[in-house]
Protein backbone atom coordinates (compact mmCIF):
# COMPACT_ATOMS: atom_id res chain seq x y z
CA UNK A 1 0.00 0.00 0.00
CA UNK A 2 2.84 2.20 1.44
CA UNK A 3 6.20 2.48 0.98
CA UNK A 4 8.84 0.27 -0.94
CA UNK A 5 10.37 -1.84 2.13
CA UNK A 6 9.29 -4.70 3.79
CA UNK A 7 9.98 -3.52 7.08
CA UNK A 8 7.89 -0.21 8.05
CA UNK A 9 8.19 1.30 11.49
CA UNK A 10 5.05 4.12 12.96
CA UNK A 11 6.65 7.21 15.45
CA UNK A 12 4.96 10.49 15.29
CA UNK A 13 4.02 12.53 18.44
CA UNK A 14 1.70 11.33 21.51
CA UNK A 15 -1.33 10.97 20.39
CA UNK A 16 -0.75 11.37 16.60
CA UNK A 17 -2.87 7.94 16.43
CA UNK A 18 0.66 6.07 15.56
CA UNK A 19 -1.10 2.71 16.88
CA UNK A 20 -4.82 2.87 15.78
CA UNK A 21 -2.86 3.61 12.46
CA UNK A 22 -0.12 0.88 12.75
CA UNK A 23 -2.99 -1.66 13.40
CA UNK A 24 -5.19 -0.50 10.59
CA UNK A 25 -2.12 -0.86 8.01
CA UNK A 26 -1.33 -4.38 9.39
CA UNK A 27 -5.08 -5.36 9.11
CA UNK A 28 -5.55 -4.17 5.48
CA UNK A 29 -2.59 -5.59 4.27
CA UNK A 30 -3.01 -8.98 5.91
CA UNK A 31 -5.79 -9.50 3.39
CA UNK A 32 -3.35 -10.44 0.68
CA UNK A 33 -0.10 -11.17 2.51
CA UNK A 34 1.57 -12.29 5.11
CA UNK A 35 2.07 -9.76 8.08
CA UNK A 36 3.74 -9.36 11.61
CA UNK A 37 2.90 -6.50 13.62
CA UNK A 38 5.19 -5.49 16.50
CA UNK A 39 4.48 -3.35 19.48
CA UNK A 40 7.86 -1.77 20.49
CA UNK A 41 6.10 0.52 22.50
CA UNK A 42 8.40 0.73 25.45
CA UNK A 43 7.27 4.63 26.76
CA UNK A 44 3.39 4.28 26.99
CA UNK A 45 1.77 1.42 29.07
CA UNK A 46 -1.98 2.44 27.12
CA UNK A 47 -2.92 2.60 24.34
CA UNK A 48 -0.64 0.24 22.74
CA UNK A 49 -1.01 -2.59 19.72
CA UNK A 50 -0.28 -5.39 22.54
CA UNK A 51 -3.98 -4.90 24.11
CA UNK A 52 -5.65 -6.20 20.87
CA UNK A 53 -4.01 -9.43 20.40
CA UNK A 54 -7.30 -11.02 20.03
CA UNK A 55 -8.90 -8.86 16.91
CA UNK A 56 -4.95 -9.16 15.30
CA UNK A 57 -4.77 -12.72 15.34
CA UNK A 58 -8.59 -12.72 14.15
CA UNK A 59 -7.12 -10.68 11.17
CA UNK A 60 -4.80 -12.90 10.12
CA UNK A 61 -1.82 -10.55 11.70
CA UNK A 62 0.69 -12.13 14.08
CA UNK A 63 1.35 -9.92 17.01
CA UNK A 64 5.09 -9.41 18.61
CA UNK A 65 5.43 -7.66 21.79
CA UNK A 66 7.80 -6.95 24.50
CA UNK A 67 7.87 -9.36 27.43
CA UNK A 68 5.82 -6.60 30.24
CA UNK A 69 3.69 -5.72 27.16
CA UNK A 70 -0.10 -5.44 28.40
CA UNK A 71 0.89 -7.65 32.24
CA UNK A 72 0.70 -4.36 33.96
CA UNK A 73 4.53 -4.70 34.36
CA UNK A 74 5.85 -1.25 32.86
CA UNK A 75 9.64 -2.41 32.52
CA UNK A 76 10.96 -1.49 29.56
CA UNK A 77 12.09 -5.09 27.28
CA UNK A 78 12.42 -5.89 23.89
CA UNK A 79 11.75 -9.63 23.27
CA UNK A 80 14.08 -11.87 20.96
CA UNK A 81 11.27 -12.37 19.03
CA UNK A 82 11.51 -9.07 17.51
CA UNK A 83 14.72 -9.79 16.44
CA UNK A 84 13.29 -13.18 14.80
CA UNK A 85 10.31 -11.41 12.94
CA UNK A 86 12.34 -9.20 11.24
CA UNK A 87 14.87 -11.40 10.29
CA UNK A 88 11.47 -13.35 8.14
CA UNK A 89 11.82 -12.31 4.99
CA UNK A 90 8.35 -13.79 3.70
CA UNK A 91 6.71 -11.70 5.85
CA UNK A 92 5.79 -7.59 5.92
CA UNK A 93 6.97 -6.36 9.62
CA UNK A 94 5.16 -3.06 11.30
CA UNK A 95 6.89 -1.57 13.96
CA UNK A 96 4.22 0.60 16.44
CA UNK A 97 6.77 2.63 18.07
CA UNK A 98 6.43 4.64 20.93
CA UNK A 99 5.39 8.50 21.00
CA UNK A 100 7.92 11.60 19.99
CA UNK A 101 11.76 10.71 19.96
CA UNK A 102 12.15 9.08 23.43
CA UNK A 103 10.06 6.20 21.72
CA UNK A 104 12.19 6.45 18.49
CA UNK A 105 15.30 5.60 20.33
CA UNK A 106 14.13 1.61 20.55
CA UNK A 107 14.82 1.91 16.86
CA UNK A 108 18.13 2.32 17.16
CA UNK A 109 19.02 -1.44 18.19
CA UNK A 110 17.80 -3.10 14.91
CA UNK A 111 19.67 -0.30 12.74
CA UNK A 112 21.76 -3.02 11.42
CA UNK A 113 18.73 -5.16 10.34
CA UNK A 114 17.11 -1.36 8.76
CA UNK A 115 20.70 -1.06 6.84
CA UNK A 116 20.17 -4.62 5.41
CA UNK A 117 16.76 -4.92 4.73
CA UNK A 118 15.96 -1.15 4.61
CA UNK A 119 13.22 0.46 6.27
CA UNK A 120 9.85 2.94 5.63
CA UNK A 121 9.76 4.86 8.47
CA UNK A 122 6.86 6.36 8.38
CA UNK A 123 6.19 10.18 10.85
CA UNK A 124 2.34 10.62 11.98
CA UNK A 125 0.88 14.05 12.13
CA UNK A 126 -1.76 15.33 13.88
CA UNK A 127 -1.58 19.04 13.63
CA UNK A 128 -4.01 19.71 16.42
CA UNK A 129 -1.96 17.68 18.78
CA UNK A 130 1.18 19.61 20.50
CA UNK A 131 4.40 19.60 19.05
CA UNK A 132 2.56 19.62 15.78
CA UNK A 133 0.64 22.68 15.54
CA UNK A 134 2.49 24.25 13.06
CA UNK A 135 5.19 23.41 9.84
CA UNK A 136 8.22 24.22 12.31
CA UNK A 137 7.60 22.38 15.27
CA UNK A 138 6.73 19.20 12.85
CA UNK A 139 10.17 19.21 11.26
CA UNK A 140 11.79 19.77 15.08
CA UNK A 141 9.73 16.50 15.87
CA UNK A 142 10.71 14.77 13.05
CA UNK A 143 14.52 16.07 13.25
CA UNK A 144 14.42 15.07 17.21
CA UNK A 145 12.86 10.98 16.37
CA UNK A 146 15.65 11.05 13.21
CA UNK A 147 18.55 11.24 15.78
CA UNK A 148 16.84 8.64 17.96
CA UNK A 149 16.13 6.40 15.75
CA UNK A 150 19.32 6.74 13.74
CA UNK A 151 17.47 6.59 10.26
CA UNK A 152 15.87 9.20 8.28
CA UNK A 153 11.85 9.89 7.92
CA UNK A 154 10.84 8.49 4.69
CA UNK A 155 7.35 9.82 4.28
CA UNK A 156 4.51 11.77 6.45
CA UNK A 157 1.31 10.26 7.18
CA UNK A 158 -1.74 13.14 7.19
CA UNK A 159 -3.48 12.27 10.26
CA UNK A 160 -5.07 14.97 11.11
CA UNK A 161 -8.36 14.54 13.19
CA UNK A 162 -10.41 16.20 16.04
CA UNK A 163 -11.31 12.92 17.40
CA UNK A 164 -15.35 13.07 16.70
CA UNK A 165 -15.36 16.04 16.05
CA UNK A 166 -13.18 15.71 12.87
CA UNK A 167 -14.83 16.62 9.36
CA UNK A 168 -13.10 16.28 6.13
CA UNK A 169 -11.69 19.93 6.25
CA UNK A 170 -9.88 18.63 8.92
CA UNK A 171 -7.85 16.35 6.82
CA UNK A 172 -7.21 18.88 4.68
CA UNK A 173 -6.17 21.28 6.75
CA UNK A 174 -3.60 18.67 7.21
CA UNK A 175 -3.01 18.37 3.71
CA UNK A 176 -1.89 21.44 3.32
CA UNK A 177 0.50 21.61 6.51
CA UNK A 178 2.32 18.64 5.22
CA UNK A 179 2.39 20.25 2.18
CA UNK A 180 4.45 22.90 3.23
CA UNK A 181 6.82 20.55 5.33
CA UNK A 182 7.26 18.33 2.34
CA UNK A 183 8.44 21.23 0.29
CA UNK A 184 11.16 22.12 2.95
CA UNK A 185 12.17 18.96 3.77
CA UNK A 186 11.72 16.94 0.69
CA UNK A 187 9.93 14.47 2.36
CA UNK A 188 7.06 12.93 0.78
CA UNK A 189 3.21 12.92 2.16
CA UNK A 190 2.70 9.21 1.52
CA UNK A 191 -0.91 8.48 3.52
CA UNK A 192 -3.56 10.05 4.56
CA UNK A 193 -6.21 8.53 7.17
CA UNK A 194 -9.39 8.40 8.90
CA UNK A 195 -12.58 7.30 9.27
CA UNK A 196 -14.89 6.69 6.09
CA UNK A 197 -17.16 9.74 5.95
CA UNK A 198 -14.23 12.16 6.11
CA UNK A 199 -12.37 11.03 2.93
CA UNK A 200 -11.92 13.76 0.95
CA UNK A 201 -13.89 13.58 -2.39
CA UNK A 202 -9.95 13.38 -4.46
CA UNK A 203 -6.44 12.52 -3.65
CA UNK A 204 -3.70 13.51 -4.53
CA UNK A 205 -1.56 11.78 -7.17
CA UNK A 206 0.90 9.12 -5.31
CA UNK A 207 -1.10 9.61 -1.68
CA UNK A 208 -2.86 6.35 -0.30
CA UNK A 209 -5.68 6.94 1.77
CA UNK A 210 -6.35 4.17 4.91
CA UNK A 211 -9.91 3.96 6.17
CA UNK A 212 -9.51 3.88 9.79
CA UNK A 213 -11.77 1.16 11.82
CA UNK A 214 -10.82 2.44 15.66
CA UNK A 215 -9.75 -0.63 17.53
CA UNK A 216 -8.26 1.34 20.45
CA UNK A 217 -10.75 3.86 21.63
CA UNK A 218 -11.65 3.09 25.03
CA UNK A 219 -15.26 3.19 26.61
CA UNK A 220 -14.76 5.75 28.39
CA UNK A 221 -13.81 8.54 26.02
CA UNK A 222 -17.41 7.86 24.54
Amino acid sequence: MIGSKRIKAIVGHYGSGKTEIAMNLAIELAKTQKVTLVDLDIVNPYFRSAEHAEKLKECGVKLVKPEFAATGVDVPSLSAHIDAAILDESSTVILDVGGDDEGARALGRFKPYFDRFGLDLFAVVNPYRPRSENEERIIEMMEAIQIRARFPVTGFINNANVAHLTETENLLYGREMLRKVSEQTGIPVVMECGLKEVKPAEMPEGIAFLELIRYTKPEWMD
